[in-house]
């Protein structure tokens, strides 16, 4: 009732309201989100955090300015707290495949071609908490190219209660960025384990030698 205020007060026809009778939890709501998506693009967007009025007008110059159309693209991004006083800015390096299996740094704001979701199968209950980790390596095993916009475009919200304010507070999603790495390894046919780093949300990604072992 409270959310179908709103929801009313910000009346738009470009909303588009899904209702659904139980909550599907973060993988199953974004899927179904998905499954109504129109456009040609698609972000990732948590409703609890802020971009800048530009942001969408940024990807949209970075995505024409493309000869080919990027198949991902992600942005700087920093914290806001619930003062919106800003902090902890995120300068993201660009694409780097080793670096992505330590960390899930491109993180927000990914925003992908929705083409290429049709390609891939879209992520389960496995890795919920870190299904945007998860669809990263799924779509950029696809080879399209990826774009860094290095300007901090969005603005992730620190509240009690949240992950960016306290990271211990959902262990599950750190298991769930193993899983994600793990699986993309099995998708690619490499032997790997993965642990837990030392920090909130960093792995360590161990490769077995090759047998027989390179001159």
């Amino acid at each position: 009732e409270d959310m179908q205020r709103v929801f009313n007060e910000y009346a738009d026809r470009r909303i588009k309201v899904i209702e659904t009778p139980e909550n599907l939890g973060i993988t199953g709501n974004t899927n179904l989100g998905l499954a109504h998506c129109t456009g040609d693009y698609v972000s990732f967007y948590d409703h609890d955090d802020t971009v800048e009025p530009h942001a969408l007008a940024e990807y949209v110059r970075r995505i024409n300015d493309s000869d080919v159309k990027p198949g991902l693209l992600y942005c700087d991004e920093d914290n806001n707290d619930e003062n919106d006083v800003p902090s902890l800015p995120l300068l993201k390096p660009d694409y780097n495949e080793d670096f992505l299996l330590s960390n899930d740094y491109i993180l927000h704001w990914l925003t992908i071609r929705r083409d290429l979701l049709k390609m891939v199968e879209l992520s389960g209950n496995d890795v919920e908490g870190a299904q945007d980790y998860d669809m990263t390596f799924k779509i950029a095993e696809l080879g399209q190219p990826v774009i860094h916009i290095p300007e901090v475009l969005y603005h992730w919200r620190i509240h009690s209660g949240s992950t960016a304010g306290d990271p211990a507070q959902k262990t599950y999603t750190q298991n769930a960025g193993t899983r994600a790495i793990k699986n993309h390894l099995d998708r690619l046919g490499v032997e790997g384990d993965v642990v837990r780093g030392r920090a909130f949300f960093t792995y360590v990604t161990s490769f077995e030698a090759p047998s027989p072992l390179p001159a």
